[in-house]
């Protein structure tokens, strides 16, 4: 999984630079997450390429990033994520989870 880290005020900002597809393996954001949070880090943002759609899996570990960020009382957003990423966070109920912004400049 390619990713660049970037900062934006308080927020650490986790670009996946590869389409995430239905076959996609992003085991790796979770260790990077704990990492980032390790290195005392509490408001997380992730950016999706556009053609990015989250399967059953990926979800799975969307939602266990959350869980941590949560434990370290943090902030879990998502940067313009495309029409199918919203929508597998609504049906799934998950979108009470994340904050989502419609670009980088929204973070504060």
């Amino acid at each position: 999984m390619n990713v660049a880290l970037k900062q934006k005020a308080a927020h650490t900002i986790i670009a996946i630079n590869d389409d995430i597809i239905m076959s996609s393996d992003i085991q790796e954001l979770k260790g990077i997450v704990q990492q980032l949070l390790n290195e005392g880090k509490k408001s997380i943002a992730l950016a999706f390429t556009q053609d990015s759609y989250l399967s059953t899996p990926s979800v799975r570990i969307i939602a266990q990033c959350f869980e941590l960020i949560k434990d370290r009382q943090g902030a879990f957003t998502f940067i313009a994520p495309n029409r199918d990423i919203r929508d597998m966070l609504d049906i799934l109920n998950l979108r009470v989870m994340v904050t989502i912004v419609g670009s980088e400049d929204e973070l504060k």
